[in-house]
């Protein structure tokens, strides 16, 4: 064999089988849905690169030389392993086991997403899930997170999205900030409190009106945790806009009735092959459902 002779197309082995097993190339070329002249300058090219005779032409068919044999026996194993490695993969995007990992806003996470995966358990025991709750936005393209739940829309054209439904926000501060500074009134008003500030807004269009504010008038802290936001104002450092959810985990809080609401769309995103998996599936469909059942909840 040359001393660059290497195999590095792997499909030329699947057609030397294929000749291998049908002892003829018009028949190799039928079983791999080819023409017979395709087959044969694939084994052409295979023979010049090992540089070994691997069949004897005759007119009824081949016939595998003793480089042939040798070469089935190796490649045989490579096809077990293939067909092993295809079955397990297999077996494994149909089982409803394993892990999925889902990137998710801290804010989601906590007060929404976690208090109903009681229920996802005991439809799907043996599924686990692996929860990343961060603001950034993961690329899921890169394989480092199956799903997300996220405010914007992406626009990479492989990633699926469906819109769950939409969240409104308000602003909310705590009864003994209100009672030291004061009820605000009006969007002028804001000026003169202190504003808590999540940075995961930001991108969004939907907030645009409030970020208008903020460069008029910054905010006194800035987190990109939503846990972060709601403590300060419930510890009264100011107000923010938050989530009308996230009265049901602090009821004491009050809403400002000041006019700026945005509502935000909210997606379940997953990658376009990554929605062919049975447990992917089954944890997007469960997220739909359970957003849908808990509309009013949103709704604060």
């Amino acid at each position: 064999m040359p001393e660059n002779a290497h195999l590095d197309d792997w499909d030329d082995l699947r057609v030397f089988l294929a000749v291998a097993q049908a002892a003829s190339f018009t028949k190799a070329a039928r079983r791999l849905g080819t023409v017979q002249t395709t087959v044969g300058r694939r084994i052409d090219r295979l023979e010049q690169r090992l540089g070994s005779k691997l069949f004897l032409r005759h007119r009824s068919g081949v016939k595998m030389t003793a480089s042939g044999l040798a070469l089935a026996e190796h490649a045989l194993r490579i096809q077990e392993t293939t067909y092993q490695i295809e079955r397990k993969l297999l077996g494994e995007d149909r089982s409803m086991s394993g892990t999925v990992r889902l990137t998710v806003t801290d804010g989601l996470a906590a007060y929404w997403l976690v208090p109903q995966l009681d229920g996802f358990y005991r439809v799907y025991p043996t599924l686990r899930l692996e929860i990343t709750a961060t603001g950034s936005f993961i690329d899921l393209s890169s394989g480092k997170a199956d799903i997300a739940i996220r405010y914007e829309r992406p626009a990479d054209a492989e990633i699926v999205c469906k819109k769950l439904g939409q969240v409104p926000f308000a602003l909310y501060a705590s009864a003994d900030y209100v009672k030291q500074k004061g009820l605000p009134r009006t969007v002028e008003d804001i000026s003169r409190h202190r504003i808590v500030e999540n940075t995961n807004l930001q991108l969004n269009a939907a907030f645009a009106e409030w970020y208008a504010l903020l460069r008029r008038h910054s905010s006194v802290l800035s987190a990109n945790s939503s846990a972060t936001v709601l403590s300060a104002v419930r510890s009264g450092l100011g107000l923010a806009l938050m989530p009308r959810q996230f009265r049901q985990a602090a009821p004491e809080l009050v809403q400002l009735d000041v006019p700026i609401r945005p509502v935000s769309d909210v997606w379940l995103l997953c990658h376009r092959d990554m929605t062919k998996i049975a447990r992917i599936r089954a944890t997007l469909d469960f997220i739909a459902k359970q957003f849908k059942v808990d509309k009013r909840y949103f709704l604060g």
